[in-house]
């Protein structure tokens, strides 16, 4: 059986197939996303994903092959510790950790170059170079980088927001959305969520930025205008070092570059008119069943 995880910050999920075209069961499952020293809650997230899906499947772990792309995984230490705590779980036979970089990169583009971009809770683009590495940019974490993605977003809107209570900003719906979400309209109480809250409390902000723009509200349009001006650079950084005759194609993925949302609108809007070299690929992009191809290339090794 092979097994294709991908674990995010926001959620995972898995695919379990004999042959990966044909997937037999999908789920999704909490965050699994890998940070330093939390990595067996990682693993047991993935185990509980696991149990789940083995309950709707036949298949032993002495026929398992497992493959997870993990948001934190290009931390090599943190990468070899979540496999680890999977390993001592003994749920399947053989096992790979990698990014969720190269499971994406591999659903979208599994047999030619390509850049991906992807905005979730964080955001990151990659391309895999002739002799196989991946070349990514982006992804510096939530605390320093990560621009475009849904946490930054989130954090836009906040200081908007929190300027606006200040008087320094025009009130729009974005202020009243906000403030009806984290149940705190008045500045003292505003600024104490604000500077208080977890950071997923405060990436499920993202969406209200995002039904605010489609009602166009002019803050909340002007903040995915900057999101996805940020996500085009990631993609224009790796221009360069793409091999590829003609246009370069460039693919979308993560919950905020999703059919419908008015950032993945202004990216595409963007690669049109400011990316020259590049042109938009309308392909699924999966982890999950990229992870399962990478699976099977695990399972056929000696």
């Amino acid at each position: 059986m092979l097994i294709g995880v991908d674990a995010g910050a926001s959620g995972t999920s898995i695919a379990l197939a004999e042959h990966p075209s044909t997937p037999l069961a999908r789920a999704l499952g909490e965050p699994a996303a890998i940070t330093p020293g939390r990595e067996s809650e990682s693993a047991k997230a993935i185990g509980k994903l696991l149990e789940t899906v083995r309950e709707k499947t036949t298949w032993e772990p002495a026929s398992a092959v497992l493959v997870v792309g993990a948001a934190g995984a290009e931390d090599i230490a943190c990468r070899n510790a979540l496999a680890e705590e999977l390993e001592k779980l003994g749920l399947v036979r053989k096992l790979d950790v990698t990014t969720d970089a190269e499971v994406a990169l591999e659903s979208a583009f599994p047999t030619g170059a390509g850049i991906l971009v992807y905005a979730g809770t964080g955001s990151f683009a990659c391309t895999r170079l002739t002799d196989g590495t991946i070349e990514r940019v982006g992804g510096l974490g939530w605390r320093i980088g990560d621009e475009g993605g849904g946490y930054q977003l989130a954090v836009a809107a906040l200081r908007e927001v929190g300027r606006a209570l200040q008087g320094r900003a025009e009130n729009t719906g974005l202020r009243e959305s906000v403030a009806n979400h984290i149940g705190h309209s008045d500045r003292p109480s505003f600024v104490r969520w604000a500077n208080n809250a977890e950071r997923d409390e405060i990436a499920t902000l993202a969406k209200l930025v995002c039904d605010e723009a489609r009602r166009g509200d002019p803050v909340a349009v002007q903040l995915v205008r900057n999101a996805a001006q940020d996500l085009l650079e990631l993609a224009r950084a790796l221009i360069p070092v793409v091999t590829s005759e003609g246009t370069v194609p460039v693919a979308l993925a993560g919950g905020l570059l999703s059919d419908g949302s008015p950032v993945r609108d202004h990216v595409l809007s963007l690669l049109d008119n400011s990316l020259p070299g590049a042109g938009f690929c309308n392909c699924r992009v999966d982890g999950a069943l990229g992870a399962l191809q990478l699976a099977h290339r695990l399972a056929r090794q000696v």
